[in-house]
């Protein structure tokens, strides 16, 4: 028979942090917002925790951990996992993996938990945790993202995939300009993919060569793809647009009616 879980108000104190959710990465403006929303509506969904000897172990919640710790508080409402490491694991899986709030950064951690405590392969992930493969993949390799971006696709600022594209820019100054850059425009993943291609095609010229390098980082829009309206005649993105299905005679009588 599994241990049943329980809600408790426990000391902040008393809760440790274990070691693979150390690599997450904390944006301070997002934690502040998390912070007053806290305080102004209480924390509406508890953190969950094991129970060890002596204290508790954080297995979910961590911004919501880290935020009530900014507000100074003292006590916190824990769901109390009361049974082994295994259990526990399950608990969170079942439990919060499958809530709005949990960040790509908690996922990709507790992912690799289980490959590395309960020796999961991918495909057992994916059965976990009913994600498609390329969900779970995803996820698996931002584990191995620099922190800069595993802050800013944990706090929304970049997709995964935009994330995990400006990881294969090379190392250094040049990739945390290029991250920056896409967050301030906003960039598509097509924009990234098309930086990258540049910076890989200058990457190419041989050294002492004739031709110029390609300029980089310069704004780069693709092709608005859309329609004009057949009612306001206005230019919308197709992203905007209502598909209809209607043949070309009935269209343009119906185009005909709304412009008279």
């Amino acid at each position: 028979m599994e241990p049943e879980n329980k809600e408790e108000i426990i000391a902040i104190t008393e809760i440790g942090i274990p070691p693979n959710l150390s690599r997450l990465v904390y944006d301070e403006d997002a934690l502040a917002e998390l912070a007053d929303s806290i305080e102004k509506v209480g924390l509406i969904n508890a953190i969950t925790v094991n129970r060890k000897n002596d204290h508790y172990e954080l297995v979910a919640g961590s911004r919501r951990l880290q935020a009530c710790k900014l507000l100074g508080y003292d006590l916190i409402r824990a769901n109390v996992v009361a049974g082994n490491s295994s259990h526990a694991l399950a608990t969170m899986a079942h439990e919060n993996l499958f809530r709005a709030d949990l960040s790509p950064m908690e996922e990709t951690i507790f992912y690799h938990r289980l490959i590395e405590e309960e020796k999961m392969t991918e495909q057992q992930l994916v059965h976990l945790t009913g994600k498609g493969e390329n969900y779970v993949k995803a996820r698996l390799k931002l584990f191995d993202c620099i922190p800069e971006i595993q802050a800013a696709v944990g706090d929304g600022k970049v997709p995964i995939s935009h994330g995990l594209m400006l990881q294969t820019f090379p190392e250094g100054d040049t990739r945390l300009q290029y991250l920056n850059y896409a967050i301030s425009t906003g960039a598509n993943l097509q924009t990234i993919r098309y930086w990258k291609q540049q910076l890989d095609a200058n990457a190419n010229i041989p050294t002492g060569s004739d031709e110029p390098p390609r300029p980089l980082a310069v704004p780069y829009q693709p092709t608005v793809f859309g329609w004009n309206c057949f009612v306001c005649d206005n230019f919308h993105e197709a992203k905007d647009m209502q598909t209809i299905h209607i043949c070309s005679p009935c269209f343009l009588d119906l185009k005909k009616a709304t412009m008279s």
